[in-house]
């Protein structure tokens, strides 16, 4: 019995002592091979080839969701750093913008200012009958108006959004030299738009304008400092080759996050993420053409390899309106 345990007694000193060796000369290091895959809209899997991988501190959706709750913040001082990686800036600010973000006072004020012209441009238009049945009918049609409640909601709008509401309510369409005539269910409604009518509807195309970019300022100026935030959390990357798999060279022991997504194409990936954003305006179910990990795992010893499937992606929602 003891001749059968000496093997294994002896394989476990030797096991303790390199442990040991390792952390009396500095901590113990490991290497760590990665196979990524992910699965096509229609099903099909295959390599995810070309794709850096990153492990990382902390969470990378958490990093997004720490910046995008914040209404003000100050450029941080790796500002241009941030802006050396395209891809990953482009990545994080798609993410942030479905998800919806805090904005700033600022942007807060211009969005006030469409809801005003909305409501100012609506409010002219419900003097005159005819107008009131047209405005009737768009909203039967079309639904309702997008929710501008600025004392409870905070969070973002996207200026696409409200370009589509703005242009139901275009009085040029029915701008003649003659009275024009809209079937409006089974009434007959005549239209005669004055001036009054166009100067409020061309205040609240203007209005969204100045949202318009407001918005996409914040945007930006999240995507820069999660970016930096991000490239301060990460411990160390490699990219995938033909066939998926990334090996990353020997790094500390421990706990960490491992994040990485497909499409690897810049352009790509930012025509997925219209699409998603163009679908969930349509009202239709919104289809995600990217996928990306940000998964927990521990490097051990006894741990050198990892897979990532479509089942460990996470899903970055739509959240606005």
């Amino acid at each position: 019995m003891q001749s059968r345990l000496t093997p294994y007694l002896l394989i476990f000193i030797a096991v303790l002592t390199l442990v040991v060796s390792h952390w009396i000369i500095g901590r113990p290091t490991s290497h760590l091979s990665v196979e990524a895959v992910f699965t096509d809209p229609t099903g099909i899997k295959g390599p995810a080839s070309g794709s850096r991988l990153d492990i990382l501190s902390r969470s990378a959706v958490s990093i997004i969701d720490s910046i995008r709750h914040v209404e003000a913040l100050r450029p941080p001082k790796g500002i241009i750093r941030a802006l050396e990686d395209a891809n990953r800036e482009v990545f994080l600010r798609g993410a942030i913008e479905r998800r919806g973000f805090a904005m700033s006072p600022n942007v807060i004020s211009m969005l006030n200012r469409v809801a005003t012209a909305r409501q100012l441009y609506l409010n002219h238009t419900q003097k005159t009958p005819e107008y009131a049945i047209l405005v009737d009918a768009i909203r039967r049609t079309h639904g309702p108006l997008v929710v501008l409640d600025l004392k409870s909601k905070v969070t973002s709008v996207l200026p696409s959004t409200l370009r589509r509401e703005v242009s139901y309510y275009d009085p040029s369409r029915v701008e003649t030299s003659e009275p024009t005539i809209q079937e409006v269910g089974v009434s007959t409604v005549i239209l005669t738009p004055d001036a009054l009518t166009f100067e409020r509807y061309y205040n609240w195309l203007r209005a969204i304008e100045d949202y318009d970019q407001g918005y996409h300022r914040d945007l930006i100026e999240k995507a820069i400092v999660a970016a930096t935030v991000y490239r301060a959390a990460t411990v160390i990357s490699a990219e995938t080759d033909s066939t998926g798999v990334a090996a990353f060279p020997p790094f500390d022991l421990g706990n960490y996050w491992i994040t990485g997504r497909y499409p690897r194409d810049l352009y790509r990936l930012s025509r997925e993420h219209r699409s998603m954003l163009s679908r969930s305006i349509a009202g239709q179910e919104p289809v995600s053409g990217i996928t990306f990990w940000d998964r927990a795992f521990t490097h051990t010893l006894l741990a050198p390899r990892l897979s990532l499937t479509s089942k460990d992606a996470v899903s970055l929602e739509i959240n606005l309106p």
